[in-house]
């Protein structure tokens, strides 16, 4: 049993989920020599002041993505990154997405049935005895 309402439908059913960001630079450069040469010459002696300019130019490109993930409901895999102090809860009613800073005891759909289907399987004659 959740022990979170959705704010938006009163719903009472969440998944688990997690913000995975995807993020690509790339980086061009270029250079650019720029050279003045001032030369004498007299006799077998070359007289003169040779000037290298050269300049550097960069261009950046940023692209990122973010996508919103649902844990499986089949496999008990944790999308987790362990520095991650939210935790977000989807409404399976709505989709309406909450975060809070500490974990909440909540269920989906599926988690309730099986819960349910394994609670009732659970053979309580003779337990008193």
């Amino acid at each position: 049993m959740s022990e979170v309402k959705c704010l938006v439908c009163r719903g009472k059913y969440f998944r688990r989920g997690y913000y995975e960001v995807e993020t690509n630079v790339d980086i061009y450069s270029e250079v650019y020599h720029n050279i003045k040469k001032d030369l004498s010459y007299q006799d077998e002696t070359i007289n003169g002041d040779i000037d290298i300019y050269t300049d550097i130019h960069y261009d950046t490109v940023a692209n990122s993505k973010l996508d919103l993930r649902l844990h499986h409901q089949d496999k008990k895999s944790s999308g987790y990154n362990e520095l991650c102090n939210l935790y977000k809860y989807i409404c399976e009613g709505c989709g309406y997405v909450m975060n809070f800073a500490v974990e909440k005891n909540v269920e989906s759909k599926k988690e309730e049935r099986n819960r349910l289907i394994h609670e009732k399987s659970l053979d309580w004659r003779g337990f008193d005895k």
